[in-house]
């Protein structure tokens, strides 16, 4: 189909896709766990597809260590809200949208999410995100497209059982996209589950960019950027997310580390472009993050001298710059065991391991993320660094 064959269609996307909710929420939940030696890293699917309320009953029953679920609800709020106020949209969301709206498309969002929940969004996001959001209690079932959707509609879920009812509509158009890698490649592994979508004319898609306009009878005039797959912290961020990456929130005391640096998994410097400064996870400093849920922080570091380093060497002590840290489990690459990595915006000739840093944290940036692709976790990672260098002016104290 020619752009020009193109028609104007009400595009009705899954919140949950332009936001990564359970990403987030699982991030949160994974901290409070964590505090009680409960690991529950292989239970994010527990969640995916419910609302909050219902999500965390299923986590709570699934996890079964006598908890009181009232208690634990009260408990998880902090979390949660500090999650929630500092969500950010997924990688080529904003990007989707702006461009959808400036040809004519009428675009509606849908979630199965509470009231309280989708506050965060509108109060976040409130310059930009203007989006008509319809609430669906049963939002993975089959009857639950019925109610919202009209004919000469995109309709875009990550639920297969919902597209495949809505694929026998007259006039609509259904697109899958999953809430993870790990759902898409179950999907991927399934012939008969593939072929049954093919016949009821569901497309699939690994993410919102990957989307065939064209093909859907949508007037589309994107341009993404070039993918990157190694950062390049020397430019700025080619992805317009950034424009909407802002909201952030501020400890109320920054968080205070000095720690030997250990050798890390070595995929800072030699897979994504960002070399890290790992900390040692003592006792002392799991303590101090263990209300920290996980995700990017940033925060001033300084390398102290060390009765251990000799002479000569090319390092600059005593003297603070900016760095963005990662405290959590980096759920895209499965880590079993919460770590810190810092990332020091000081160009470091001299290899750190076996030096002193000691980082003052001063604020969150956003949750851990179980990025679908890896270039959207370089771009988000690049979000990051220069949030943070446009927040502390590249200049230390």
């Amino acid at each position: 189909m020619n752009p020009s064959e193109a028609t104007t269609k009400t595009i009705l996307i899954n919140l949950d896709l332009l936001f990564d909710f359970y990403s987030v929420l699982f991030s949160a939940y994974r901290t409070y766990f964590a505090k009680h030696s409960i690991t529950i890293n292989n239970l994010k699917h527990l969640i995916e597809g419910k609302s909050l309320h219902d999500g965390l009953n299923s986590l709570i029953k699934e996890v079964s260590h006598g908890f009181d679920t009232p208690q634990v609800r009260e408990e998880m709020k902090p979390y949660i809200a500090l999650s929630l106020s500092c969500l950010k949209p997924t990688i080529g969301a904003y990007t989707l949208l702006k461009d959808l709206t400036k040809n004519g498309s009428t675009v509606k969002t849908f979630t199965q999410f509470e009231d309280h929940v989708l506050k965060y969004v509108k109060d976040s996001h409130k310059n930009w995100f203007d989006y008509e959001i319809i609430q669906v209690k049963d939002i993975a079932g089959p009857k639950a497209p019925n109610s919202f959707i009209g004919s000469n509609s995109v309709f875009i879920h990550s639920s297969l059982e919902c597209l495949i009812n809505a694929g026998q509509m007259e006039g609509v158009c259904t697109v899958f996209v999953p809430y993870s890698k790990k759902t898409l490649e179950s999907i991927n592994n399934d012939e008969g589950l593939k072929q049954k979508l093919v016949n009821h004319g569901v497309k699939i898609y690994e993410v919102l960019e990957d989307i065939d306009w064209n093909a859907l009878g949508v007037v589309n005039t994107l341009k993404w950027p070039e993918t990157s797959y190694f950062l390049q912290l020397d430019k700025k961020p080619k992805n317009d997310e950034f424009q909407v990456w802002k909201n952030i929130h501020l400890l109320k005391e920054p968080i205070e580390l000095t720690s030997d640096i250990v050798h890390g998994f070595g995929r800072g410097g030699k897979k994504l472009g960002i070399p890290t400064a790992n900390l040692d996870m003592t006792t002392e400093i799991e303590e101090k993050l263990a209300d920290l849920v996980s995700g990017v922080y940033f925060g001033w570091a300084e390398f102290v001298p060390s009765p251990t380093m000799e002479k000569g060497d090319e390092i600059q002590f005593n003297a603070k710059f900016p760095m963005v840290m990662s405290i959590g489990f980096n759920p895209y690459f499965n880590n079993k065991d919460k770590s810190a990595e810092a990332h020091i915006m000081k160009k470091c000739e001299h290899d750190v391991d076996g030096s002193v840093l000691k980082v003052s944290v001063l604020g969150f940036i956003r949750n851990e993320a179980d990025f679908t692709k890896f270039s959207h976790l370089i771009e988000a990672i690049h979000n990051d660094v220069q949030l943070v260098k446009d927040i502390l002016n590249e200049q230390s104290v």
